[in-house]
């Protein structure tokens, strides 16, 4: 089975698996060879994609949609970050800003919801990286 994960940013892995789990919006789910052709939204957390030589990559992924169709994965996410490629220094310093920012009366409401929405990504980084270093 092929799998593809995509960004706006371009191409984050291509490769042939054995498995890919992820977190759809009503619940984690597993594809393997043969799934049926399926379309699913996809949550914050964490997908695992496992290669046909059993090598596991760990990403933090944010909001999309998978497909599969005839052996294929595609997988088009906001945003996918290796584990290993994780900066917990930045993530934390990331999340002190929002915080702040969140704390600032001076913040709009309207603004509000795009930092709230920006401090589960990095909550969700720093979740994946913390899980991945143990």
């Amino acid at each position: 089975m092929k799998a593809h994960i995509l960004t706006p940013l371009g191409s984050v892995y291509e490769g042939d698996v054995l498995s890919i789990k992820m977190p759809g919006t009503e619940g984690g789910f597993e594809i393997r060879s043969g799934h049926a052709k399926f379309v699913s939204l996809l949550d914050t957390g964490k997908l695992t994609v496992t290669s046909s030589t059993y090598i596991e990559k760990v990403f933090a992924v944010s909001s999309g949609f998978t497909e599969v169709n005839q052996d294929v994965v595609t997988v088009l996410a906001e945003e996918a970050v290796e584990a290993t490629d994780i900066n917990l220094d930045e993530e934390y310093q990331r999340q002190e800003e929002l915080n702040t920012q969140m704390r600032d009366e001076t913040t709009k409401k309207s603004e509000k919801a795009t930092i709230e929405r920006e401090l589960h990504r990095v909550r969700n980084r720093i979740h994946i990286a913390l899980h991945i270093k143990k």
